[in-house]
């Protein structure tokens, strides 16, 4: 008979307020691995919920040990709490305090080379601020030296849903094994171009016979 004993460590940045959420760093300590960077769409949970554990959490921390993972930072395009309900695309601007965090982070030595895990999904395809803060993050990431790849497996098809979320794995392939894949970043500018071609036809459709 054998025991392990082994603590899941909680960090949290936020501001004052608890409306918006940098990172959330949860590490095994006690326990062999590497660490990842997960990048989602945006937090729904500050410090003001030390104990909350949600679903993309739940679902990530289930298989970091497959994916050779003892620590996770948590971090988003977006840095607005939201609970409840989804991000709205209507007056979205650019996060200009989250990006100066992730830049600090991406050159900060604890997290050298560390990969970075593109996971925001494929919401939000047709919000140009979206799609800008897309690149300019992965930039950023790629422009400092970490690999960007993706969350994988044999039943969901990550090619062409690029950036799958722990959500979307979670709900398919709860117990089957999760891997990882490199990241096509040129896939962001294909989202640009269907949505270029989408506005066109709306104009087609609804402009003068």
């Amino acid at each position: 008979m054998k025991q392990r004993e082994f603590m899941l460590k909680t960090s949290v940045v936020c501001n004052d307020e608890g409306t918006h959420c940098y990172s959330i760093t949860r590490e095994f300590v006690g326990k062999e691995g590497d660490c990842a960077i997960l990048l989602t769409l945006y937090p729904s949970y500050s410090a003001n919920d030390s104990f909350r554990l949600d679903s993309t959490a739940f679902h990530f921390l289930g298989h970091m040990e497959e994916l050779g993972l003892s620590k996770v930072v948590f971090v988003n395009l977006f840095s607005k709490v939201v609970k409840g309900a989804k991000l709205s695309c209507r007056h979205l601007v650019e996060d200009k305090e989250n990006y100066e965090y992730l830049k600090n982070l991406a050159k900060a030595k604890e997290y050298k080379d560390v990969p970075v895990i593109v996971a925001y999904g494929s919401s939000m395809k047709t919000s140009k601020v979206a799609q800008e803060s897309k690149r300019k993050i992965l930039d950023l990431f790629q422009e400092n030296n970490h690999p960007l790849c993706q969350l994988t497996c044999d039943y969901a098809d990550a090619k062409e849903t690029s950036g799958l979320h722990p959500l979307y794995l979670g709900t398919r392939c709860q117990n089957l094994h999760w891997g990882m894949e490199e990241f096509d970043i040129s896939g962001i500018e294909e989202d640009k171009e269907v949505e270029s071609e989408q506005k066109t036809k709306t104009k087609k459709v609804g402009g003068k016979k």
